[in-house]
C-alpha cells in the first residue's frame, strides 16, 4: 500500500494549533507577571525615557495596552481558526448518511419472519409509521427494500456553534472595549445636555471611538412613585430631543430600560435627588446661574457640597432635611434649611443659614442668592456597536445547548427482504443519547408496523 507523504504545515496550521494556543497562554502570564512587578518596582517612575515601555506594556493602564489588545486579538484568531479549520472535518465524518446507507443488518435489535404479509404491505406501513415523525429515504433492489429514517442530525453541529459562539463573544467585547464610549451625568429638570464631553461628569470610551453626535437631549421631569410605606417603588426621567429649535419626546427611561437615540442607549441610573440652583451676582447685578446636586439617601439628615467660588473663597453648603427619611417628593414641597459656609485659605470667614432667594456677600465683588429647588437624574450614556454581535453569540450558544442536551440524533433503519420461509423484517437504530428512552420507542415503532392492529 502507497504511502501518503506527508503534508507541509502553512503558517495557518501553526495559527491554529494548540501549541500555538499555549505560547499565547504562556505569554499572557509572563505579560501579567511583568506588569504586577514592573508596578511594585517602580510606582512612581516619572522617567520619560521608560514611558514608552510602561505605555506598551500597560503598566499604568492594562486595558489600554497594545501587547495586551494584540495578544486579545491572537486569541481570538486561535479560536476561529480551530474552528474552521478542525471542526468541520470532525462534523463531516459524523452521521454520514453514505455509511448509514450500507449499515449492517446482523445484529438487528428486532427481527420478524412472515407469511402473512406481502412486501408491498410491509413497505406501506414501514413508510407510514416512520414518516410520522422521521424523514424517510428509501433505497431498494430486487432482493431489498430499505426504508432509512433520520432526524436531529443537525445535532452533531451543536458543538461547533457552542464554540463558535465563544469567539463571538469575545469578538463582541473586543470590539465594544475598542469602540464603546460610556458617559455619565447629572441632569436637573428642566435642563439639556449635549452629546459633548464637557457635559459628562465621567468619561470612558476605546481608542477608537468614533466621535461625539453633539445631539441635545433635556430633561422634562423626573417621575418618582412609592410604596404605602414611602419606599420608591418607580422612578424615571422623561426625555425630550431637541432638534431645529423644536422638542421630540422620546419617552420615559427606566432603570433596566433605556431609551435609544441616534445609535446611543440613554439609561436611568440610581443617583437622583435634589438639585438646588444658586446664583452669584457681581456689582454690576450680572447674575451667573449654578447648580449643585444633593443625592437623595433615604434616612439621611443632612447632605453638603463643597464648591469653588471666585476670589479663591471655598462655599461649603449644607441642606438640612426637615425630617429623618422623608421622601423626596416631600423634602420638593418642604422649606429647606441651607447653611453656607465660607473658607478663604482653609480658614473660615463666614458661616450662616440661608433661606430660598436669600441674598449673602461673599466677597467685595460677588453675592450669592438661592433661587430654586428642583429634581435631577442621574443619566448613563453608552454606545455599544459590538451588542448586537454580543447578543448573537449568546443566542447561538443557548441554542447549541438546547439543541445537544436535549435532542438526540436518531437513525433507524428498516429492512425488508423475502426469504424462501416467508417476508423477513429487520430494523435496527442508533442514538447517541437517551439510550434506553429509544430502545422503547424503537419497540413501540416495531409493534405498530408489524402489529397494526
Amino acid at each position: 500500500m502507497a504511502i501518503k507523504p506527508k503534508r507541509d504545515k502553512t503558517i495557518l496550521d501553526y495559527l491554529s494549533s494548540t501549541d500555538f494556543l499555549k505560547a499565547l497562554l504562556i505569554l499572557f502570564i509572563i505579560f501579567l507577571s511583568l506588569n504586577w512587578l514592573l508596578l511594585s518596582l517602580f510606582p512612581r517612575v516619572s522617567n520619560s525615557s521608560w514611558k514608552g515601555v510602561f505605555i506598551f506594556l500597560g503598566t499604568r493602564d492594562f486595558e489600554n495596552s497594545p501587547l495586551f489588545l494584540i495578544i486579545t486579538f491572537l486569541f481570538l484568531l486561535n479560536f476561529f481558526l480551530c474552528i474552521f479549520l478542525k471542526e468541520l472535518k470532525v462534523i463531516r465524518k459524523r452521521f454520514d448518511l453514505e455509511k448509514i446507507r450500507h449499515l449492517k443488518l446482523e445484529k438487528a435489535k428486532f427481527t420478524f419472519t412472515t407469511k402473512k404479509m406481502d412486501r408491498e404491505e410491509a413497505i406501506l406501513r414501514g413508510e407510514e409509521v416512520l414518516k410520522k415523525k422521521y424523514r424517510v429515504e428509501r433505497e431498494e433492489n430486487e432482493k431489498e427494500v430499505k426504508l432509512i429514517a433520520h432526524r436531529f442530525l443537525f445535532n452533531k453541529w451543536s458543538i461547533f456553534f457552542f464554540h463558535l459562539s465563544l469567539p463571538l463573544i469575545l469578538l463582541a467585547i473586543f470590539i465594544n472595549y475598542l469602540m464603546g464610549f460610556n458617559g455619565l451625568l447629572e441632569l436637573a429638570e428642566g435642563y439639556f445636555f449635549k452629546d459633548e464631553p464637557q457635559y459628562y461628569q465621567k468619561v470612558d470610551k476605546g481608542p477608537f471611538f468614533p466621535g461625539y453626535r453633539g445631539f441635545k437631549v433635556a430633561n422634562k421631569k423626573f417621575k418618582v412613585l412609592y410604596y404605602p410605606s414611602g419606599k420608591e417603588k418607580f422612578y424615571g426621567t422623561e426625555l425630550v430631543a431637541i432638534e431645529n429649535g423644536e422638542t421630540k419626546d422620546l419617552g420615559t427611561t427606566e432603570p433596566n430600560y433605556p431609551i435609544r437615540y441616534q445609535g446611543r442607549k440613554i439609561f436611568q441610573s440610581k443617583n437622583f435627588g435634589l438639585a438646588v440652583s444658586f446664583v452669584l451676582i457681581d456689582k454690576k447685578g450680572n447674575a451667573y446661574p449654578n447648580l449643585v446636586y444633593f443625592p437623595f439617601k433615604e434616612g439621611e439628615e443632612q447632605s453638603e457640597k463643597k464648591i469653588e467660588l471666585p476670589s479663591e473663597i471655598t462655599a461649603v453648603i449644607k441642606l438640612k432635611y426637615p425630617e429623618k427619611g422623608g421622601t423626596l417628593q416631600r423634602l420638593k414641597n418642604t422649606p429647606l434649611s441651607f447653611y453656607i459656609s465660607l473658607y478663604k485659605n482653609r480658614k473660615m470667614i463666614r458661616e450662616k443659614e440661608i433661606s430660598k432667594g436669600e441674598k449673602i456677600k461673599v466677597s467685595d465683588q460677588f453675592d450669592v442668592s438661592f433661587s430654586d429647588v428642583t429634581f435631577y437624574s442621574g443619566l448613563q450614556v453608552s454606545y455599544r456597536p459590538g451588542d448586537y454581535l454580543l447578543y448573537l453569540g449568546f443566542f447561538i450558544a443557548l441554542f447549541a445547548l438546547i439543541n445537544y442536551y436535549f435532542l438526540s440524533p436518531e437513525v433507524i433503519c428498516f429492512s425488508i427482504k423475502e426469504r424462501k420461509r416467508g417476508l423477513e423484517i429487520k430494523m435496527r437504530g442508533f442514538t447517541t443519547k437517551f439510550s434506553s428512552n429509544f430502545q422503547e420507542k424503537l419497540g413501540r415503532i416495531w409493534r405498530e408496523i408489524v402489529e397494526p392492529n
